[in-house]
């Protein structure tokens, strides 16, 4: 079988569900590492809208935690979730940008251990692949992307 052992997931979950009171702290503090790894994002995110986006970001962080490649559901969950990051044209280092800003926002976190460290960089770098090779595949639609501004 191609799916995690059930304690690494749980044992990322767990400090997802611990996460969430602190959710505005540590996605402030997400933000803050992705844009100085990827200045060029920054435009894509309006100041008056990150509240919002911390909630959107929440649940598509829970997506990737549980995201299993052997369950149609969660690869169709996926797949939406790379249709919606297409048109902005997102390169292999923008995923891995965003992996590396996550990783250590949640390595400075009170609430992973380096076991749900572990657990996090595992299923999240597999999680990152599949979401590179969607964004990637012939059925993308880059032509109806928009022009990145300025």
């Amino acid at each position: 079988s191609d799916s995690y052992p059930d304690a690494l997931r749980r044992s990322a979950l767990n400090s997802y569900v611990l996460l969430q009171p602190e959710e505005v702290e540590f996605y402030g503090a997400f933000y803050q590492r992705l844009f100085a790894r990827l200045p060029d994002v920054k435009r894509y995110f309006l100041p008056e809208r990150m509240t919002s986006q911390f909630s959107m970001l929440n649940r598509a962080i829970k997506l990737l935690v549980e995201f299993d490649p052997e369950q149609a559901a969660s690869v169709a969950q996926l797949t939406r979730l790379a249709q919606r990051h297409r048109a902005y044209g997102l390169g292999r280092q923008h995923l891995d940008g965003f992996q590396s800003a996550l990783l250590e926002t949640l390595q400075q976190s009170r609430h992973v251990d380096p076991a749900a460290l572990e657990a996090w960089t595992q299923i999240v770098g597999r999680a990152m692949n599949e979401l590179w090779r969607e964004l990637q595949s012939p059925t993308a639609t880059r032509a109806s992307a928009p022009p990145p501004p300025g």
